[in-house]
């Protein structure tokens, strides 16, 4: 049985276009192409007073980085920051879009917050520590702390992540 060059070229050619395709395909829905922080999907339940939210649970470090830097809004009531150890981190405003509060937890309760904390795009912007130890970090849309009431002492109780 002969070999048929013209024949091979077009199967070269399918196979090629084809995974042309497929690579493009996988770009265009992988999660190289979706911002760190939407590629959780890890979502719980928080309750403030007598108000359920749904908040985006990010406890990576890669997740913690990105946090909601360049996104245009929440997409949520809010994002929870979880660390493995309690430690004095300190948050800031790269590359945010719009003003958060920052509730500082501590177990349960509620450390400190900062109301309406500004977004910037200053290539040094304030850095803001939370009054001491915390392992957990709320993020909610500015003036939500004086919506529900947070103040230092507050109980914040969250669900186990879904």
């Amino acid at each position: 049985m002969g070999y048929n060059k013209g024949a091979m070229r077009v199967w070269i050619i399918l196979v090629l276009l084809l995974g042309v395709l497929g690579v493009s395909w996988y770009a265009s829905e992988s999660v190289f192409s979706k911002p760190l922080a939407l590629q959780t999907g890890n979502f719980t339940q928080v309750m403030i007073g007598t108000h359920m939210l749904r908040v985006e649970v990010v406890d990576t470090e890669a997740g913690r980085a990105q946090g909601l830097s360049n996104r245009n809004e929440i997409g949520s009531d809010g994002m929870l920051f979880i660390f493995q150890t309690p430690g004095v981190y300190p948050f800031w405003m790269k590359d945010m879009r719009f003003p958060i509060d920052i509730v500082w937890l501590s177990g349960g309760t509620v450390l400190g917050f900062v109301d309406s904390a500004a977004s910037s795009s200053e290539p040094a912007p304030p850095i803001y520590p939370p009054p001491g130890p915390v392992d957990r970090v709320l993020e909610l849309p500015a003036g939500s702390a004086r919506t529900y009431g947070i103040e230092a002492g507050s109980k914040i109780n969250i669900k186990q992540a879904e």
